[in-house]
């Protein structure tokens, strides 16, 4: 099954939306090109989410969250480090996680700390 069905015609990657409001059982989403009219609704966001979606935005958790790469390994190396290329996954306290980049690279990432980062915020522990 699909994560997504096929849109019936194409839109506009990288396009800032206004307000999006419910009409008829969908919704219209105001964008710089226009209205969408849309039966399902994706919000998805980077860092943060702007005041086009304040429900939305009142309900985001900045996190700390980093990722470390080193120069390309090649093959050989790469495949000696992580010999079937899978995603190796430490969960126990804070999650890591290392893995190969698709040119070969181990990168190393994952949460800084369990606790809401972002501007503004004041560490007590650190």
């Amino acid at each position: 099954m699909p994560l997504c069905a096929p849109a019936p015609r194409s839109t506009s990657g990288n396009t800032a939306t206004g307000k999006t409001r419910t009409q008829d059982g969908g919704f219209l989403v105001g964008t710089l090109l226009g209205t969408i009219r849309a039966e399902q609704v994706m919000a998805a966001t980077v860092a943060q989410a702007d005041k086009a979606m304040p429900w939305f935005r009142k309900r985001l958790i900045n996190v700390g969250s980093f990722i470390i790469v080193t120069e390309p390994l090649g093959e050989a190396r790469a495949r000696e480090l992580v010999p079937n290329g899978r995603l190796v996954v430490d969960s126990k306290n804070i999650g890591h996680f290392i893995g190969l980049t698709p040119d070969n690279r181990l990168a190393f990432g994952g949460r800084a700390r369990l606790a809401p980062s972002g501007p503004g915020l004041r560490h007590q522990n650190r």
